[in-house]
């Protein structure tokens, strides 16, 4: 896995634009923004996704849904 940094301006309604490449290379138009504090990763919405999503649980959603989603699709066995 290939780390790479990008510098994007936030336009003034608050858009970022990806490059013609990023959209084509992740085949979704949808995307999950995951939050940790000043951090943003944006990943493309998947059946892994989606599926995590649905089985949190009500009391996580109320905190971050996605604070530990790598080890609750490894328990799901979802990977």
């Amino acid at each position: 896995m290939t780390t790479q940094v990008f510098q994007k301006e936030i336009d003034d309604q608050g858009r970022i634009l990806l490059p013609k490449e990023w959209r084509h290379q992740i085949k979704s138009n949808k995307v999950v923004i995951i939050v940790e504090d000043t951090i943003l990763k944006i990943l493309p919405e998947t059946k892994k996704l989606t599926s995590f999503i649905s089985k949190a649980k009500p009391s996580t959603l109320k905190e971050n849904p996605f604070e530990n989603y790598e080890a609750t699709l490894a328990e799901a066995s979802i990977r």
